[in-house]
């Protein structure tokens, strides 16, 4: 078996799903007989050797990003160091991890406290080489519409005319997913949790790629 853990990351917009789709996966990796983890960090993590340099990692990314001020910098220094502390604890563990808000997930935060408009692209590959990236992202897909009526049904919030907004956001991410996907070691999945789509289904082939890595 792998030494180290896989960690499989979910990216996608609010509404799509992601928190569903994370709890088929895990049951279907245990269903498997694949070690399966929630992992949460703890304030002994913090006790390590390897904290100069994530937190030098973290720094890294952030300035990359001009941050509109102290405070936006500090926050997102916080987010990239924890993220990046967590895929560590998952890699020494051993077992597979899904993660909802991951490195994805921390690029978006990025783009909102930054002083200008970048993609993931922008940041070099060479930059990423010192990050722990996942596995396995799986970019969880849903129409706009839909995204929209879940929104308004959780949240209670009216999204009227949202629907280019939602499909310029999907956009973005699938942007980000296929930068991520030209780094090697990261394979990007698609799952499409739109209503009336087999869900079942994907997530029993996802899991079949999710055994191969880690098993292979």
């Amino acid at each position: 078996m792998n030494r180290e853990g896989t960690i499989v990351e979910l990216t996608g917009l609010a509404g799509s799903g992601k928190s569903y789709v994370k709890s088929m996966i895990e049951t279907a990796l245990r269903d498997a007989g694949l070690p399966c983890d929630t992992v949460r960090l703890t304030p002994k993590d913090l006790v390590t050797p390897a904290l100069p340099a994530l937190v030098y990692r973290a720094l890294k990314v952030v300035l990359l990003s001009r941050p509109k001020d102290l405070s936006r910098f500090l926050n997102s220094a916080r987010h990239w160091f924890l993220v990046q502390l967590l895929y560590r604890k998952i890699r020494h563990r051993g077992s597979v991890a899904v993660v909802d808000e991951g490195v994805i997930h921390k690029v978006r935060a990025l783009r909102r406290n930054s002083s200008f408009a970048f993609m993931f692209a922008d940041i070099p590959l060479r930059w990423l080489d010192s990050i722990i990236l996942p596995d396995v992202l799986v970019v969880v897909h849903c129409t706009a519409k839909d995204i929209v009526e879940r929104r308004k049904q959780r949240d209670g919030i009216a999204l009227n005319d949202m629907e280019v907004i939602v499909e310029r956001s999907m956009n973005v991410t699938d942007q980000d997913a296929r930068h991520l996907a030209g780094h090697a070691g990261t394979q990007v999945l698609r799952l499409d949790n739109s209503v009336g789509e087999g869900v079942d289904s994907q997530v029993k082939a996802l899991v079949h790629v999710i055994a191969g890595l880690h098993v292979g």
